[in-house]
C-alpha cells in the first residue's frame, strides 16, 4: 500500500489495472468530449496502442509520486507532449478531470476520497510533465 494515499488508492488502482478496458474506454470518452482539439488530435491514432501507452504512463505517474524521481519513460512522454502535442496546463487539467470521471464511472467503490487521492497521486507527475522543457 502507498501509505500516504491509503486503501482508496490501492483498491481503485488494482481495479483499474484489472478492468482497464472499461476504464480506458470511459476515460477516452470523457477526454475526447472535453475538447474538440483533443478529440481531433487523436483522430488517426491506434487506440489499442494508445490505451497500452496510457496504462504504462499511469504506472510511471504513480511511481513518480512514490519516489519523486522521473523515469526515462516519463521523461520521454513529457518530451513528446511538450514538443509534438504542445500540451498545456489546461489540457493536463482535462486529462486529470477525465481520469477522475472514468474512475467514478467504472470503480464500484468510488467516493470523493478516491477522487482526492488520485488527484494527489497524479499531481507531481502531471506538474513535471507540464513544466518539462526539452
Amino acid at each position: 500500500m502507498i501509505e500516504s494515499l491509503g486503501s482508496h488508492f490501492d483498491d481503485s488502482y488494482d481495479f483499474i489495472l484489472s478492468n482497464d478496458s472499461n476504464f480506458f474506454d470511459s476515460f477516452y470518452t470523457h477526454f475526447f468530449n472535453s475538447s474538440n482539439l483533443i478529440k481531433n488530435a487523436f483522430a488517426y491514432i491506434d487506440m489499442d496502442k494508445q490505451k497500452q501507452m496510457l496504462r504504462e504512463s499511469i504506472k510511471h505517474l504513480v511511481k513518480f509520486y512514490c519516489t519523486n524521481k522521473e523515469s526515462e519513460y516519463l521523461k520521454t512522454i513529457a518530451r513528446h507532449h511538450a514538443d509534438k502535442v504542445r500540451a498545456d496546463e489546461y489540457m493536463y487539467k482535462l486529462f486529470v478531470d477525465s481520469f477522475i470521471q472514468a474512475i467514478e464511472d467504472t470503480y464500484p467503490n468510488f467516493c470523493e476520497e478516491a477522487a482526492l487521492v488520485w488527484r494527489c497521486a497524479l499531481k507531481p507527475g502531471i506538474d513535471f510533465m507540464n513544466s518539462y522543457k526539452a
